[in-house]
């Protein structure tokens, strides 16, 4: 991975796997960059993706995988459109995982499932099925009152077999700590 067309072909895969900003400086010391060559990744990356839906997003501190802004109205009419369909066994498991977990975290969850739910995790994020409760050094994923309304429960305690489901799921978490 000397050139930087290496380097740029791999922070593409890179960015597309984090989901996520990441900073200037942590792709300096990923990919081994010196000078502008920050810049001159970022910007191989943004003439590739040309024409393909995404985009980068290059600051002076941090770069970004994104949709193409010009795709906005009808990225947000497809999402609607999905997001009033059912759920898919994939994301009513995770669902499920979340509403009985009682507070879990995305490690957590990566762990029960054995695989990354990043993305199963953004799109029940944007139905307003879970939501994101922050401590001082902890994010859990927590069901929302409207999702629990939803299936008829004030609390997601009141979900059949709560208790029996949620000590099955923390047995499953103890070694993940071992």
């Amino acid at each position: 991975m000397n050139s930087l067309n290496d380097k740029a072909t791999l922070l593409t895969a890179y960015l597309y796997t984090q989901a996520r900003v990441i900073g200037r400086e942590v792709c300096e010391k990923l990919f081994n960059l010196e000078g502008d060559e920050f810049n001159q990744i970022g910007n191989i990356v943004k003439t590739r993706l040309e024409g393909t839906g995404l985009a980068v997003l290059i600051s002076k501190k941090d770069i970004a995988l994104v949709t193409d802004p010009s795709l906005g109205k009808d990225l947000t009419r497809l999402i609607d459109e999905e997001s009033a369909g059912v759920l898919t066994p994939v994301q009513a498991e995770t669902l499920s995982l979340i509403a009985y977990g009682d507070r879990i975290t995305r490690s957590q969850l990566d762990y029960l499932r054995g695989v990354s739910s990043r993305f199963i995790v953004r799109v029940l994020l944007m139905r307003g099925l879970i939501e994101e409760e922050k401590n001082a050094d902890q994010t859990y994923l927590v069901p929302t009152g409207e999702f629990l309304r939803s299936v008829g429960v004030a609390e997601a305690q009141e979900l059949p077999d709560y208790e029996a489901i949620q000590q099955e799921i923390w047995n499953a978490l103890e070694g993940m700590n071992q």
